[in-house]
């Protein structure tokens, strides 16, 4: 029995909560009376019983206990949602004003039951980036957000199969080459270029691709509809030919039409 003392904390009441493994608890402290929610493990480990009293020191001790059983419980609901990243739990328990020692028992915790795991995580994105005909740089750069290691990205990243990803991505940028029919070749280039950059390939990737594609355009219905628009604005031939040339016609289809 602890020694009384007017801190002291005395158990007044222990209820279950419906069919959860929570208890409310009922106790007095500084002469006012208390609720609290525990979880059954506190209640069993602590033997938290009717009339038993803790020192406001051990008391602490039990608060602190919930508190890590609830986040680490959180923490794996959080997870089973989708697979996290160490810097994703972090960061998850950090918003929620969870202490730091309590932060790196759970990850820990985690880690240890593999429920946690970087280079796990690296591995399966990988797969999904390949899957989804990304580039690298979009690899590299998603993981380094969500915060792995570069020593792991490196890793894993040098099992990225660019011969592969490259030929099943000639049929794909063929078809949308297609959709560009109607505009220059200029254009078309520039589009699908820029789409391949922000799919996380590098420029040396985007050229080879562009080499290999057969490009062709019928022009004719939309350089009319383009040079009809710009003349409402100007009929400035200097002005017309420098608004067709961005638009990515060529000066020859720019002079051929315009004479029309």
């Amino acid at each position: 029995m602890n020694e009384q003392n007017e801190n002291n904390i005395i158990i007044k009441k222990v209820q279950k909560k419906g069919k959860a493994d929570k208890y409310e608890i009922t106790y007095i402290k500084d002469s006012e009376e208390e609720k609290v929610v525990l979880l059954e493990d506190q209640v069993v480990n602590f033997r938290i019983l009717k009339n038993k009293e803790y020192t406001a020191e051990e008391w602490k001790k039990i608060i602190e206990s919930y508190n890590m059983s609830l986040w680490f419980g959180k923490s794996i609901n959080y997870i089973s949602f989708k697979m996290r990243t160490t810097k994703e739990i972090k960061d998850y328990l950090t918003k929620n004003e969870v202490t730091k020692s309590h932060i790196q028992e759970i990850i820990d915790r985690l880690t240890k039951m593999k429920l946690l795991d970087d280079e796990r995580y690296a591995y399966d994105f990988l797969e999904e980036v390949v899957r989804k005909k990304k580039g690298l740089k979009y690899f590299k750069y998603q993981l380094n957000n969500a915060g792995i290691s570069s020593k792991i990205i490196e890793e894993v990243g040098s099992n990225y199969p660019i011969d592969s990803v490259y030929e099943e991505l000639l049929p794909i940028i063929q078809k949308q080459q297609t959709k560009l029919y109607t505009y220059p070749i200029n254009y078309q280039k520039q589009k699908i270029t820029e789409k391949l950059l922000r799919d996380g390939f590098d420029h040396s990737i985007a050229t080879k691709v562009i080499n290999k594609i057969e490009f062709s355009c019928d022009i004719k219905d939309r350089i009319k509809k383009d040079i009809l628009k710009i003349k409402t604005k100007t009929s400035d031939v200097q002005k017309i030919t420098n608004k067709l040339l961005q638009k990515g016609y060529s000066y020859q289809d720019i002079k051929k039409y315009l004479e029309k």
